[in-house]
């Protein structure tokens, strides 16, 4: 699996079995063992994708499962609009809610569209940025994450802080 992983696209096996007494040479490989270098190599290559000119494309299972792993932007204090965020008055914390703000978007610098209360998660149509104009990535926001509305008292269970 290393080797396909940093580049290596051929390989050499050398198959051998049991016969009349003559034991295996150490270097050779029996059937069963064949058999579990394919499913590591076969493997290896549905993890790396093609080689070196596609991005591999990941099932929509797997995205939905990292989705779920993501942390969310929540308001670490009341802040008004136009306040421009820092690293000091977020924190990060699962869920990540449909339309909210990811680790993986917030940037120190941008500002609040409107006020902002404690714990309340960043929508990222709140946000003043380049990139919360952008039609698709606002899209994808929308679609992905937990829905924004929780049962009473799952709160307290779902949401694990991270500073």
């Amino acid at each position: 699996m290393i080797a396909y992983a940093k580049g290596a696209r051929t390989f050499e096996r050398h198959i051998d079995i049991d016969y009349e007494g003559v034991p295996v040479s150490p270097y050779c490989t029996l059937p069963e063992q064949a058999d579990e270098w394919f499913k590591a190599f076969r493997k290896a290559q549905e993890m790396c994708g093609s080689p070196g000119v596609a991005k591999r494309v990941p099932p929509e299972k797997e995205v939905r499962y990292l989705d779920e792993l993501v942390r969310g932007i929540y308001a670490r204090r009341d802040l008004p609009a136009g306040h421009v965020l820092s690293e000091a008055d977020i924190y990060r914390a699962v869920p990540l809610l449909k339309g909210q703000l990811s680790c993986r978007e917030f940037v120190t610098g941008e500002v609040l569209r409107r006020p902002a209360k404690a714990d309340e998660p960043f929508d990222l149509r709140n946000i003043d940025s380049s990139y919360s104009a952008d039609p698709a990535l606002l899209q994808l926001v929308e679609r992905r994450g937990a829905d924004p509305l929780l049962p009473v008292g799952l709160e307290a269970q779902t949401l694990v802080a991270s500073n």
